[in-house]
């Protein structure tokens, strides 16, 4: 792969859908990215309770191009262990930093939670575009 691999938080989704210069921020930053995504984000993108239909095809259309990485059991064994020594950390977003940890990518989020997130192996920069 060239580039860097980049896991995009829910929010930062959001961000990028709404904003096209963070996709230029992303370019800039990381030249020959690859944005890939958790599972945990595709259902946090599409349970919303109010979402509309323009706001589905939107979403789905974003994440039919880029790879959505399952949770397996590295990823859960990663989560399991934030969890319990950040117990302040929501399981979702611990889930989606194990997931950047175990492919070795950078997680891409406006939460400041995982931003000031110290854990080995986690490198999170601010989309605060």
């Amino acid at each position: 792969m060239n580039g860097k691999t980049l896991v995009l938080d829910t929010n930062a989704v959001i961000k990028l859908l709404d904003n096209e210069e963070c996709s230029r921020f992303l370019d800039a930053h990381f030249p020959g990215n690859v944005r890939c995504v958790s599972i945990i984000t595709q259902i946090e993108l599409l349970a919303y309770p109010d979402i509309t239909r323009e706001a589905d095809t939107l979403i789905r259309s974003f994440l039919a191009d880029i790879p959505i990485i399952t949770i397996d059991g590295d990823i859960a064994e990663t989560a399991i262990q934030i969890r319990r020594s950040k117990p302040l950390i929501k399981l979702p977003d611990a889930v989606i930093a194990a997931t950047a940890i175990d492919f070795n990518a950078v997680l891409i989020t406006s939460d400041v939670d995982l931003l000031r997130l110290r854990w080995q192996g986690l490198a999170a920069v601010s989309i605060g575009i």
